[in-house]
């Protein structure tokens, strides 16, 4: 998923990381495209725990790359990701590019969830 300033919104970058997971996995996160139909918006805990939750089932892994994440500096998006990357299920896998150290916790250096190249 190659990232640019117009994802920079969490309902936006929650529809493309969905879209581009479902290439794959289709019947992945179709939950977290009907709330973003809602008329409230949905929180980042919401969009996070519903694309969790329909990842569990999956058989195989998964891997999403997402290039260019220095372009995204929203709070609510930063949350969404690091809620989703804490709570993965095993086999679910992100690479992130960025041309800045994300704001990702500093913990996940400490217990080796992060390699960096």
């Amino acid at each position: 998923m190659s990232l640019d300033e117009r994802d920079n919104e969490l309902l936006q970058f929650a529809r493309y990381l969905v879209t581009a997971i479902q290439q794959v996995e289709p019947t992945v996160g179709q939950d977290v495209l009907n709330a973003l139909q809602a008329a409230e918006p949905p929180s980042p805990e919401t969009l996070a725990a519903l694309l969790i939750n329909s990842t569990v089932a999956k058989q195989h892994g998964i891997t999403l790359a997402l290039d260019d994440y220095h372009f995204i500096n929203d709070p609510t998006v930063h949350k969404f990701m690091i809620m989703i990357i804490t709570n993965a299920v095993n086999g679910f896998y992100f690479v992130v590019t960025s041309r800045h150290d994300p704001q990702f916790p500093a913990r996940w250096r400490a217990h080796g969830w992060v390699h960096e190249i």
